[in-house]
């Protein structure tokens, strides 16, 4: 009797050093989940402000005419050729940046935007969201 309790203490005894080692392994395991879940979760969001960045980023072009300067018309053909699309609504035309941008861009268009209606004696107003 005393030898089949000595034998069931160390069975019990090896039970509860194995149960130990499988919660220590259970924790360890639920924090590489946990880990990588974050990573999951910031690669989603990236890629989600990604879209939205890119769905949102235009630059929109308000002009007021001259009756003594160049035609909308012609004007219109030269703000195509550096890829502005005319619009309807609030804004004459708008410029879909397609990618991720910074203010040196936006500059850089500004710029160009400026060098193309130059002389045409039109007034315009750049508005980038």
């Amino acid at each position: 009797m005393v030898a089949e309790t000595r034998a069931l203490n160390e069975q019990t005894s090896k039970l509860k050093k194995e149960l130990e080692l499988i919660g220590e392994s259970e924790k360890a395991l639920n924090r590489r989940i946990t880990r990588i879940e974050a990573q999951l979760d910031t690669i989603e969001l990236d890629e989600k402000v990604k879209r939205i960045h890119k769905a949102i980023t235009k630059t929109y072009l308000t002009l007021w005419f001259n009756s003594e300067g160049k035609t909308p018309t012609s004007v219109m053909m030269k703000l195509q050729d550096i890829g502005f699309k005319p619009s309807v609504g609030k804004h004459d035309f708008v410029y879909d940046w397609q990618q991720e941008i910074g203010l040196e861009e936006i500059s850089k268009l500004g710029n160009t935007v400026h060098k193309t209606l130059k002389g045409l004696r039109v007034l315009y107003k750049l508005e980038t969201s």
